[in-house]
């Protein structure tokens, strides 16, 4: 789990240098009246890496929701890889 925008920044470093392309599919969408909500869903990253060396992952996501006054949603839980 990385804590602090600058873990978080520098692990995105490298993945995002190999300029990947990702699909994303939502899968199961459940709200609530108080304006609260639960996603999930499925995603296929895949890119080359700088040695050339092409790479697909995949993984499963879910994320807790919570709208705001202005009507946009935002992300007070980010699972982004469900573990198996």
């Amino acid at each position: 789990m990385l804590t602090g925008r600058d873990a978080i920044r520098e692990d995105y470093r490298a993945l995002l240098a190999a300029r990947p392309h990702i699909e994303a599919e939502t899968r199961l969408v459940m709200r609530t009246e108080d304006g609260t909500a639960l996603t999930s869903g499925k995603w296929t990253l895949t890119g080359t890496n700088t040695d050339g060396t092409a790479f697909r992952i995949e993984g499963r996501n879910a994320e807790v929701l919570r709208r705001q006054p202005d009507g946009t949603w935002l992300a007070v839980i980010d699972c982004p890889s469900i573990p198996e």
